[in-house]
């Protein structure tokens, strides 16, 4: 019986002992995968940082190209009132006679003639109109050039806008990513700590069956004990009797409790097989995701692919072992990193509206101070 028993133990001792190496293993495997989501974060936050300088090298290239537009909208409103200053102190064309100014018709006495009283004057070109005409060439010659450079700092003024709303959209995906990675980070450590827990408890089992052992090798030494201690072994024997009396009652109750835990099972997984039914739309969806700055969802949609693969191989052992709570966390995990790309995306509209509404001020306040 003793040879028995102590064999059942030390069958179990085995079973617990393969457990904690198996959980000191995983604490292994989840401290490389922190090790590299660590290092994955670190990448993703320098491509943010590079991002984030592009995007304020964008943003001075904007300001610059704005205040270089302003200034040649200046030159323009002066040179346009330079022209028109000038216009408005234009000469009369010619001098003599029925003097006209430029593009006025002569209206030399139309019915007199020669002979009929007094001699009409002849008009004679006005050389201070001569003078006059290079000054508005030179003018209208400023202008055409004033006008120019504004065409040309508008255009570029447009490309730096352009080029500041690509580094806008590529600053929103690199959050995205570091908000993806940093996801990643969070959840292997909670892989850890649940891995470390796993130690410990595996440990504690293990003292445990050591402990029932060493308790079972004192009772078989006290009964080939020389001298024979025959109060001590009565009271031993009295003391296993009653712990199998009270083991009896024991065994009764948990068999009643598997029972009924035996149809509270096949009620849950019957929900759980219900629930999965519904996941493959989902990543079908995610996965169709198109913007090519926020590719997440896609990667959200494959994580939601594994978990259905998983319960799928867990439904097929007989008798099913599904891990509902592994199954849960790997979905709350993809559901979290979902949440940080639409958080991402929102980002991501809000700063290309912001840009849009920028541009249409600066257009507006261009065209308000277009003459």
């Amino acid at each position: 019986m003793y040879d028995h028993l102590r064999a059942a133990l030390q069958a179990t001792l085995s079973v617990r002992q393969q457990q904690q190496a198996a959980a000191q293993q995983n604490v292994s495997n989840a401290q490389a995968t922190i090790t590299g989501a660590t290092q994955a974060l670190a990448a993703a936050t320098a491509s943010l940082q590079s991002s984030q300088s592009a995007q304020a090298n964008a943003q001075a290239a904007v300001n610059a190209a704005l205040a270089t537009q302003q200034q040649r909208q200046q030159a323009v409103d002066q040179a346009q009132s330079a022209v028109s200053s000038w216009l408005a102190q234009e000469p009369p064309l010619t001098i003599g006679g029925d003097s006209f100014a430029a593009g006025e018709r002569t209206t030399a006495r139309a019915g007199l003639r020669a002979g009929d009283g007094d001699p009409i004057p002849r008009p004679r070109p006005n050389p201070e109109h001569a003078t006059w005409l290079v000054t508005y060439n030179q003018l209208k010659a400023a202008l055409a050039g004033a006008q120019s450079a504004l065409s040309a700092a508008q255009s570029v003024t447009a490309q730096a806008q352009a080029s500041l709303g690509s580094a806008n959209a590529a600053v929103s995906s690199a959050q995205a990513v570091v908000a993806a990675r940093t996801q990643d980070v969070a959840v292997a450590n909670a892989a850890l700590r649940a891995a470390q827990g796993a130690v410990q408890a595996a440990a504690t089992a293990v003292a445990e069956v050591q402990g029932q052992v060493a308790a079972l090798d004192a009772r078989a030494a006290l009964l080939v004990a020389e001298p024979l201690d025959r109060p001590g072994i009565v009271a031993a024997a009295d003391a296993e009797q009653a712990e199998v009396s009270r083991l009896r009652g024991v065994r009764a109750q948990a068999r009643q409790s598997r029972f009924a835990a035996v149809g509270s099972r096949v009620t849950l997984l019957a929900a759980h097989d219900q629930s999965v039914a519904g996941l493959p739309s989902v990543a079908t969806a995610l996965k169709g995701w198109s913007d090519a700055t926020l590719p997440d969802p896609a990667t959200v949609g494959v994580l939601v692919d594994q978990v259905v693969a998983s319960a799928a191989a867990q439904r097929a052992t007989a008798p099913r072992h599904d891990d509902i709570a592994g199954l849960v966390a790997q979905l709350d995990a993809a559901i979290a990193r979902l949440g940080t790309s639409v958080a991402a995306a929102v980002a991501d509209t809000n700063a290309k509206r912001a840009a849009l509404d920028a541009a249409r001020d600066d257009v507006e306040t261009v065209n308000g101070e277009a003459p």
